[in-house]
């Protein structure tokens, strides 16, 4: 969740404090991802940050984002998007059935051609591991839109880390180690958001 994001939720919460009415309930949805592939490598990433310190609070937010294959046609259609190999984005939508209960999603886009073309180092390109680079790629692509969308990271302006713009794989186990701390680093947004809303809930028991 990003800082300004982050902001106006705390601001709309201390306001309806202050006016007496009960404020949405937020809740996150589960994923519909169906493609397994997506799911496999979105697990391995998961795996290999649990291996390096990651909790399991914040892994678990992973169960919240969507991941989805999309056709060049698709991104070829967006201003720029001719040089996009992969998008996220969050949203929110009312329940349809109770007004007191707003949805929060993640959704990962990523360009299906890219994705069953990976680009690798020129030297890996023919070496008898080649399959094992392109699976590398796949868990970096996946860990890097991660980053963005669920635990708030921006790209760093260093070269060849998770979240640099961009990178040859295969990385060092350094750049996923320094991944695994910049999550750790974050989770401190995550910690103010369930305060955030433990105490919505506790406002709306008051009203009740």
């Amino acid at each position: 969740m990003n800082l300004c994001f982050k902001i106006f939720i705390l601001f709309v919460f201390f306001i309806s404090v202050s006016c007496g009415k009960v404020i949405p309930e937020i809740q996150y949805l589960k994923s519909d991802t169906v493609e397994k592939e997506l799911i496999d490598v979105s697990n391995s990433v998961k795996d290999r940050l649990r291996n390096l310190g990651v909790g399991e609070d914040l892994l678990s937010r992973t169960k919240y984002v969507t991941i989805k294959f999309e056709d060049d046609s698709y991104f070829n259609s967006k201003k720029n998007g001719d040089n996009d190999e992969a998008e996220c984005s969050r949203y929110s939508s009312k329940s349809k059935t109770d007004d007191n209960v707003i949805y929060l999603k993640s959704l990962i886009k990523i360009r299906k051609s890219f994705w069953n073309n990976p680009p690798i180092a020129q030297k890996y390109k023919f070496h008898r591991d080649v399959q094992k680079y392109k699976n590398d790629f796949k868990l970096e692509l996946i860990a890097h839109e991660l980053g963005h969308c669920i635990w708030s990271l921006s790209h760093t302006p260093e070269k060849n880390e998770i979240m640099s713009v961009n990178h040859s794989s295969p990385l060092s186990a350094q750049a996923w180690d320094k991944f695994a701390m910049q999550i750790i680093a974050h989770q401190h947004l995550f910690k103010d958001l369930d305060w955030l809303l433990k105490q919505q809930k506790e406002n709306n028991d008051r009203q009740e």
